[in-house]
Order: C-alpha cells, then sequence, then structure tokens
C-alpha cells in the first residue's frame, strides 16, 4: 500500500494536513526519539489531503529536513480505504493540539484494534479508555 519495508514498524497518523492536528508537535516528538535503539525500524506515515494545504506541507518538508527524518517520516496522500490503512498498521496517532469535538481516528483504529495514541482532551478523553489505563499524552 504505501511501498514500506515489511520488518518496519508502521505508525499511522491518519488527519486533515491542518496545523491543529498536531503534525508540528508530532515531528518534534519523533525527533526525540532518533536516539532510541528501535527508531530505525519504525516508520511514520501522515495521511491526509494534500489539497490546499501545499504552504503548510512545505513547512512540514522544511522541518522533517531539519530534523534529518526524511527516511522516518512519509507524507502520503489522503487514503481512500481506510479499513485497509488501520490493519495494515500498527499504532495510530492522533494528536491534536485543539480538542476534537468528536475525534473518529481513535474510534476507528481501536475499531481496527489497533493501540492508539492521542491528545489528552476534547471528546477523546471519553473514546479512549482501557479500564484504569488512558493511551493519552
Amino acid at each position: 500500500m504505501w511501498s514500506v519495508d515489511d520488518n518496519k514498524i508502521i505508525i499511522l497518523f491518519p488527519a486533515r494536513l491542518t496545523r491543529w492536528k498536531g503534525h508540528l508537535v508530532t515531528i518534534e516528538a519523533i525527533n526525540l526519539l532518533k536516539k532510541e535503539k528501535f527508531f530505525d525500524q519504525v516508520i511514520f506515515l501522515f495521511a491526509g489531503e494534500k489539497a490546499g494545504a501545499e504552504n503548510y506541507i512545505k513547512k512540514l518538508n522544511s522541518i522533517i529536513t531539519k530534523f534529518k527524518l526524511q527516511e522516518n517520516i512519509k507524507l502520503v496522500e489522503r487514503i481512500e480505504n481506510m479499513p485497509l490503512a488501520y490493519h495494515a498498521s500498527d499504532v495510530v496517532l492522533s494528536p491534536s493540539i485543539e480538542p476534537e469535538p468528536f475525534g473518529r481516528i481513535p474510534i476507528e483504529a481501536q475499531a481496527a484494534g489497533k493501540t492508539i495514541i492521542a491528545s489528552d482532551h476534547g471528546a477523546v478523553k471519553d473514546t479512549i479508555k482501557n479500564g484504569n489505563n488512558f493511551t493519552g499524552f
């Protein structure tokens, strides 16, 4: 689907390419992970509609290049078959920096049986629960 090595851990970030979805903070967090032993085994796929987001994409690519993360972060087009995308991934991100009014990504990821890492605010606080353990950050 994405021309990714089968041995890679795929972390999917399926969100519209817009500032409040948290792409910039995610890139900064990924940069902090570079020193970890597992880092070369992970690929982050930012999947979202590119139309109308050209300036934002330039900014994202600039920061990805600045941190030398081109091999670890891929910007891919909006995905038509989201169930397949969720099933092909290992972990799903939803790190919005503003509260989501509903937050469909965590619900879809959990329906696919995937681990979801999400911001701990908005409606997401009510949709991601596992006993007493929460996965929000």
